[in-house]
């Protein structure tokens, strides 16, 4: 997922596995240190994981900043299923 560069479109750069495995790392540490955080979403039917969505305190400079960010990043292949769930949701 971390490789997809549409999907990462929005994000400073695309992620290598090690890169990755370095994001898990942060995101555990970030748990253990404000008890919240990025959670894994995983598809029921299928149990296949999907994305994730959570909060997140960025690291980056900004005017607005401290702040807790609300964080989320699917694989292209639910964005469909997700929009046809909200549009069935209004009829």
């Amino acid at each position: 997922m971390n490789k997809d560069t549409e999907l990462m479109k929005y994000f400073p750069k695309t992620l290598s596995k090690t890169e990755t495995l370095g994001m898990l790392r942060k995101i555990k540490l970030n748990f253990e240190k404000n008890n919240f955080g990025l959670f894994a979403v995983e598809e029921k039917l299928i149990k296949q994981f999907i994305g994730f969505t959570g909060f997140a305190i960025p690291t980056f400079e900004s005017f607005f900043m401290p702040c807790v960010e609300i964080g989320w990043c699917f694989k292209k292949e639910v964005w469909l299923m997700a929009l046809l769930q909200r549009l069935r949701m209004l009829v």
